[in-house]
């Protein structure tokens, strides 16, 4: 039962974090400032796409090891880059 108390809190972030960073690209996309553009790409890669990437090897573990390999270099990858944005901000 705990688990799907995490795993929908965790959806609910990955939502989250997609909306409010893609509702913050879309600003950014008519205001053309750069603080806008780190902050919503910093929520897209790093709290919407790499955390829910992250969690597809716990989530499916019957992938094969390669493909498992494959999708926690791309969440870590994404997520270090959105991280970056969020320094950049900052």
């Amino acid at each position: 039962m705990i688990e799907w108390v995490g795993l929908l809190g965790l959806v609910a972030f990955v939502a989250a974090s997609l909306v409010v960073g893609g509702r913050i690209l879309w600003l950014a996309a008519h205001t053309k400032q750069l603080p806008e553009v780190c902050v919503g790409l910093s929520l897209v890669l790093g709290g919407g796409v790499g955390l829910a990437l992250a969690v597809v090897p716990e989530v499916i573990p019957d992938l094969t090891p390669n493909t498992l390999y494959v999708i926690q270099e791309w969440a870590s990858g994404l997520s270090h880059v959105g991280y970056m944005f969020l320094y950049i901000f900052v």
